[in-house]
């Protein structure tokens, strides 16, 4: 970086920092050498608790999913949650405050799933928030439904609901007392982005990977949370989620 580039950085986070101060926000500032994905992780994992927000590069047509190589770089590595918001979103502008009323909540029935469950509580509770519940189900083929018969569509989406279900109790124990479930068909990051823009002021909170109980049930969260980070029209709170026991598979 460049002498005369390292002062204009300074200077632009400089007056950044003096709005936001006057906004009420304890801000400071620094300006690193380095790739930035790293310099951020390394920054983030340094202080524990940590939030990364950052900025997505949605568009449309064949680069609809592009998420942009730096967000996409922290958010599959560093150990901090990553908050997503959309380039050009008009979305936190137009609501003010927080902002949200609502929280949506991917899960695909696995545990390592359901590691975002305790940002879903923390959030619908300091901001009042409505919390919805999804699992979307993924359509079978002919030839999948031959392999596995027993996985008609009824019975996927009993089963789904049941599940949902049982998630919702343990969040009204916990003091959630606004809870929805949703269970859908087609494609996880599809659905999920339709979702986002018929829920304006929501938050979608999901987990950098997951796995679904069994078979035909698996869908890859990783994959999901990217393309839905990359083109929602509402920010989108991304999980570093851990490894579960194999046995969670069972």
């Amino acid at each position: 970086m460049t002498t005369t580039l390292q002062s204009e950085t300074a200077k632009y986070l400089q007056e950044l920092a003096e709005s936001l101060r006057a906004e009420g926000v304890a801000v400071s500032w620094n300006v690193k050498l380095g790739n930035p994905a790293t310099v951020i992780g390394e920054l983030a994992d340094s202080k524990p608790s940590t939030l990364i927000a950052m900025c997505s590069h949605g568009r449309s047509g064949q680069s609809r999913w592009w998420l942009g190589s730096t967000t996409d770089k922290v958010i599959h590595a560093a150990a901090s949650a990553v908050l997503v918001v959309r380039t050009q979103s008009q979305h936190l502008q137009s609501i003010g405050g927080s902002g949200f009323k609502s929280c949506i909540a991917p899960l695909d029935g696995s545990v390592r799933a359901e590691q975002v469950l305790p940002h879903v509580v923390a959030w619908a509770k300091a901001f009042s928030l409505r919390v919805n519940l999804i699992r979307v189900i993924p359509e079978l083929d002919s030839h999948t439904l031959e392999l596995f018969p027993e996985a008609s569509s009824d019975d996927r989406v009993s089963q789904a609901n049941e599940y949902l279900d049982a998630v919702k109790v343990r969040l009204l124990e916990q003091g959630i007392p606004d809870v929805e479930v949703t269970v859908e068909r087609g494609h996880p990051a599809n659905v999920l982005v339709d979702l986002a823009h018929n829920s304006s002021e929501s938050l979608m909170i999901m987990g950098t990977q997951g796995l679904g109980s069994s078979g035909v049930y698996r869908w890859t969260m990783g994959s999901v949370s990217q393309r839905v980070a990359g083109n929602s029209p509402t920010p989108v709170l991304v999980v570093r989620t851990q490894e579960e026991d194999p046995a969670d598979l069972d």
